[in-house]
């Protein structure tokens, strides 16, 4: 059942101002201040939503501040009041100016409470029926929903029970709608009272204001003049319902919809927030992280040097909107940087070593061991930092080039170092802490320097010191460059696979060939690219399809074993196209098959371009190597064929979308008429008499029709039919469609259509051949002439040639 939603959310006064009913003045007062203070017009500048808020606190406040006031709110409810409240309104009236009322509810309190809440503006009513429907308060229900299904929308089964009037007594209540004239009004339907110096008439309580009675009570209804029903409705709740919105059933049922709050996200008009936790090294290097949006996990991009509590937007990923629900919000995560507690002795390293070389920082920061010389400092600008750390590092990257140190045993430095004969080479010996020591050098030589001119015995003996330091850090410094000399030298002599050697020239002497292509080979032409593309796909169809079809990693290899031809960029591009047009046939376990064989073949290319090989010469060291791959790098694998999913399923929507465009396009195209208008908007467009006409094929009915319509508005309806090909001049009398049924439009002849159109007392009358048709009709045009310019001469075509009409 599909239900009207009721934004206004008219809370109660209490919950409004967030107190109990028994709250005392002051704490009404206090809560009052609390919350004016936060949604006050001049604190929320330009926000519309602020300033309702404020302006219902305020309405809450005046009532429950007011005892008389709140005594009347308690007593009559929340609705009744509001209801009473805009009846009455507006504080003064008759009763304005000196001495005057301060609202209406002070000049009817008593009669209020003398007659039940009767006034003499209340309405007459005719029947209990209707007296009842008058007075009948809707009822709300309340509901809760998740919050993701708030997202969704939702659908729930309500009990409700309806009233209809009764069929006994028509809704009279008497049996047999029996009446009898009241006996307290005798049937005049008012009754006059005294209230001081006022004389109040009002409607006769007994009968309502009719001044009739039921002679006997009906007995289906007991008098009530309604008959109820229980039964259950479903009922959909729109997606992006906010908490609180009323959802009406029908005009005297509703539900108040209560979301749950999620652990997750938190709402704001149609923006969402959540927090996600990155590391230090995202924030500071970048990189990207899943975090679970209103629709699945989505990915996040993160900028380098991310600070904490940045706002990352992912746009119209938000609430969709209840009025239009291809309007989203967007999704805001804040962002949380997790420092970490716990440091191996290399990551401390590091950290000091950044600490060295950080700039512009205020205070101290503690290292494990204290500088060699107080005097130490960090070089400046102008000098050059030789061997500065960090340079040859490689940064911590996504799944390939995790991959890639595993194939290329880039993390294995102490193994290198056995091959060399250097068994007590350690961390102390690698590159980062010989860039360390020869910045130390360069410090201690200029503090040195500067010592010098200073002929005191405190200077002499800090000069001492550093000799002394300089002497064993040179030492130590040209036994390294020894030793990475060394080192250098048996690599060149004992060639492997590994990330120092693999891209550089001398490795073309190792076990492995080069890389077939030239770094400085030009671009092929596009055109080129594309024949090869579709020579690619003509002759190795079948092959990569029936590789897209596999399901698992050894299958996968041998079977790129055996057909090495499919190594190559194109089989990418043909595998992506694949996979949408699995995904418009709606195969989702094929669409994931075929992201999987993809992101495969991606990986392996992407390899052989980084390591500057041939892909043949590497999809079988890939395939080893992932069968023991880290269980981290296949969760990463796995993120990159779901985000390949989501991605073919964006292109598939939108291919869908364009056939079905072009289709509809292509449907109104054939049915187009001879003057270039579609039958269907034209028939659409006539008014509802005509139009009921043509689909029943009735002459008479359409005749009529056109005979209600002013000449002017005759005449551009005609014109528009015919151009259309709803009505075609001079069709043949037993004219058949494609299904073989005929076509004529009541069969009229022609002799009939000239009588009706051409009759002097008609309003659709057409100028006829002769002037006394002419001065006799009062239709379309004055004379033929005329008629036939204002129409292009259609018209006049029409009477002289058409038999019948046809109705296509």
């Amino acid at each position: 059942m599909t239900c009207r939603v009721d934004t206004d959310l008219s809370e109660d006064f209490y919950k409004l101002l967030g107190v109990d009913r028994g709250a005392s003045k002051a704490d009404i007062k206090k809560a009052y201040f609390k919350l004016a203070k936060k949604y006050h017009p001049d604190a929320n500048p330009g926000d519309d939503a602020a300033a309702k808020r404020f302006a219902e606190i305020s309405n809450a406040y005046e009532v429950l501040s007011d005892e008389e006031k709140r005594m009347r709110y308690d007593q009559m409810g929340h609705d009744s009041y509001n209801n009473f409240s805009s009846g009455y309104g507006g504080g003064g009236g008759g009763f304005g100016g000196a001495g005057g009322f301060r609202d209406a509810h002070d000049v009817f309190d008593e009669l209020f409470r003398s007659f039940g809440g009767m006034n003499q503006q209340r309405q007459r009513v005719a029947t209990p029926w209707e007296r009842r429907q008058a007075e009948r308060e809707p009822m709300i229900m309340g509901v809760r929903l998740d919050f993701l299904d708030s997202v969704r929308g939702h659908t729930v089964q309500v009990p409700i029970t309806t009233e209809t009037r009764c069929n006994g007594c028509n809704g009279t209540g008497a049996e047999n709608g029996e009446m009898q004239t009241c006996s307290r009004c005798h049937g005049s339907g008012t009754i006059d009272a005294s209230l001081g110096f006022m004389q109040v008439r009002t409607a006769c309580d007994k009968c309502g204001g009719t001044g009739t009675t039921a002679r006997h009570q009906c007995g289906t209804c007991n008098g009530l003049g309604a008959s109820k029903t229980q039964s259950n409705v479903e009922v959909e709740i729109p997606a992006g319902v906010e908490d609180g919105t009323v959802v009406w059933i029908d005009d005297f049922h509703g539900l108040r919809v209560r979301v749950q709050p999620s652990r997750v996200f938190e709402r704001h008009g149609l923006d969402v927030t959540s927090r996600a936790t990155i590391s230090l090294a995202q924030a500071v290097l970048g990189g990207s992280l899943r975090v679970q949006g209103l629709d699945g996990s989505v990915t996040l991009d993160i900028r380098p040097g991310q600070q904490p509590q940045d706002r990352l937007r992912l746009h119209g990923k938000g609430m969709p909107s209840v009025a239009n629900p291809r309007r989203r919000g967007d999704h805001y995560v804040i962002v949380d940087i997790e420092v970490p507690r716990n440091l191996s002795t290399r990551q401390r390293q590091l950290m000091e070593e950044f600490a060295i070389h950080e700039r512009d920082r205020q205070g101290e920061v503690n290292m494990s061991s204290p500088p060699p010389s107080a005097t130490e400092a960090e070089p400046s600008e102008d000098e050059p930092a030789h061997g500065e750390p960090g340079k040859d590092d490689e940064k911590e990257g996504g799944f390939f080039s995790k991959l890639k140190k595993t194939f290329c045993h880039e993390d294995d430095a102490d193994e290198k170092r056995r091959h060399a004969g250097k068994e007590g080479t350690s961390d102390g010996r690698k590159a980062d802490d010989g860039a360390r020591r020869q910045i130390m050098i360069q410090q201690l030589e200029k503090k040195k320097a500067q010592l010098e001119a200073d002929e005191g015995d405190a200077a002499q003996a800090q000069i001492k010191g550093i000799t002394e330091r300089l002497s064993e850090l040179k030492a130590q410094q040209s036994e390294f460059e020894q030793k990475e000399a060394e080192l250098e030298r048996y690599q060149r002599e004992h060639p492997r696979w590994d990330v120092d050697n693999i891209s550089k020239d001398r490795s073309n002497r190792t076990i492995i060939n080069a890389y077939s292509k030239s770094a400085d080979e030009a671009p092929k032409d596009p055109e080129a690219e594309v024949d090869d593309m579709q020579a690619f796909f003509k002759n190795n169809r079948s092959k990569a399809i029936a590789y897209a079809h596999l399901k698992d990693m050894k299958a996968s290899q041998k079977y790129l074993a055996e057909n090495p031809e499919l190594l190559q960029d194109h089989l990418a591009s043909f595998l992506v196209i694949y996979c949408v047009d699995c995904q418009v046939d709606e195969d989702d376990e094929l669409v994931r098959n075929v992201a999987r064989q993809t992101v495969t073949i991606q990986y392996i290319l992407e390899l052989a371009k980084s390591l500057k090989r041939d892909p043949r010469e590497c999809f079988n060291a890939f395939f080893a190597r992932f069968a023991t791959a880290n269980p981290e790098y296949k969760d990463v694998f796995e993120d990159e064929i779901s985000s390949l999913i989501e991605r073919v399923k964006d292109r598939a929507q939108a291919r869908l979308e364009e056939a079905k465009a072009k289709m509809a396009e292509e449907e109104r195209a054939a049915r187009v008429g001879p003057g270039g208008l579609d039958p269907i908007e034209v028939l659409e467009s006539l008014p509802a008499d005509i139009r009921e006409a043509f689909e029943k094929q009735d002459t008479p009915a359409l005749q009529a029709g056109f005979a209600k319509l002013s000449p002017e508005d005759a005449q551009y309806h005609f014109k528009r039919v015919v151009d259309s090909g709803l009505w075609v001049p001079g069709g043949n009398t037993e004219s058949e469609d494609a299904d073989g049924e005929s076509t004529l439009l009541g069969g009229a002849p022609k002799e009939t259509f000239k009588a009706v159109t051409a009759a002097p007392t008609s309003a659709t009358g057409v100028a006829g051949k002769n002037d006394q048709e002419k001065a006799d009709a009062n239709g379309w045009a004055q004379d033929a002439d005329a008629a036939s310019d204002q129409a292009d001469g259609w018209l006049n075509y029409v009477m002289g040639s058409s038999s019948y009409c046809t109705l296509l």
